[in-house]
């Protein structure tokens, strides 16, 4: 058999086409599979990185939580109502010093019980303008105590003519 000769031209076709169909095949066989495997470990990576950070989010609540829960714990003894009170007073004074309300009567009422818990009253006089008393009853009722509004009542009066007087009784359920 006689080997074809082929003119320079057809020669340069036939290397080309050869060159193309071998890099076909390499990337077909070598460097698409290696180019699927690192995008799959990529995405591997990205997935573990998401839950890591996830983790870390979990942790970081789990001691917010501990932390509060620690907070709290003194809470969750059994209180006589006398002791309920002394601790009640205790934030309500804090609570209108912070506000530089005048405090012209703090009072408790008789414990009261209700269907399933009992609960400790204290009834105060504050005397100020009204933006320090409401940020004082919103302090009283965001204290670690669970106290909240039991009855409240607003009237003008005070020192000043802008000033108010304010009758609010304070509950805390005991446990």
């Amino acid at each position: 058999m006689k080997p074809v000769s082929l003119s320079p031209r057809e020669s340069q076709i036939a290397k080309a086409t050869i060159l193309i169909v071998a890099a076909g095949l390499v990337f077909n066989f070598f460097i698409s599979p290696v180019l699927v495997k690192v995008t799959g470990v990529n995405d591997e990576i990205a997935r573990k990185e998401y839950m890591l950070k996830k983790y870390h989010h979990f942790q970081e609540k789990s001691r917010e939580l501990n932390l509060s829960d620690n907070n709290y714990a003194g809470l969750t003894k059994s209180l006589t109502p006398d002791e309920a009170v002394a601790q009640m007073f205790g934030v309500v004074s804090e609570a209108a010093k912070k506000y530089s309300l005048n405090v012209q009567k703090i009072k408790p009422l008789p414990a009261g019980s209700g269907r399933a818990s009992k609960q400790a009253v204290l009834e105060v006089e504050v005397a100020g303008n009204f933006s320090a008393v409401f940020k004082f009853i919103n302090a009283v009722e965001d204290s670690p105590l669970f106290m909240r509004v039991f009855t409240f009542h607003l009237a003008p009066g005070g020192t000043n003519d802008s000033d108010l007087r304010c009758i609010v009784a304070f509950s805390r359920v005991l446990f």
